[in-house]
């Protein structure tokens, strides 16, 4: 039921129809969706929540501060909360695993970003861009994104 969707991902600071994007292992979000139609990232148990934000650019810096030693081919999700049957809180930023918030005092930080309390389903991912990534890992740019 959409209605129920939407009551469940409610974000209260934000137009909540306004998508938001998240980046993640190529062929880690392939074989959960392909086995279980539904992803969930490898700190998922220990953060609670799948980190999102609502401005692309800004996964470069969170990709290089969290990810830039992680192998493989990543891709950017576009998703749409409406479609999620989740909470999407917007909160203050966090924690990723062990690595703390790439922010410097996350309690004063804006803007909050979208932390998704439960897996993504396939239905919630409207669009998804490749994410282009230096000899070192880096993370240069998303294609047709930023």
């Amino acid at each position: 039921n959409m209605d129920w969707c939407r009551y469940l991902s409610k974000c209260p600071f934000v137009n909540e129809a306004a998508v938001i994007y998240h980046i993640c292992d190529k062929s880690l979000l392939q074989a959960q969706m392909d086995s279980k139609g539904v992803y969930f990232p490898p700190t998922y148990v220990q953060d609670g929540f799948i980190h999102a934000t609502r401005d692309p650019p800004g996964l470069l810096v969170v990709g290089n501060h969290f990810y830039k030693n992680l192998p493989g081919d990543w891709v950017c999700l576009e998703i749409d909360p409406t479609y999620l049957g989740c909470r999407c809180i917007y909160e203050t930023p966090a924690p990723v695993g062990d690595k703390e918030s790439h922010v410097k005092d996350p309690s004063t930080a804006a803007p909050l970003f979208p932390h998704i309390y439960g897996g993504l389903p396939r239905l919630a991912v409207t669009r998804t861009f490749e994410v282009v990534r230096g000899e070192n890992g880096e993370f240069l740019s998303i294609t047709g994104l930023c």
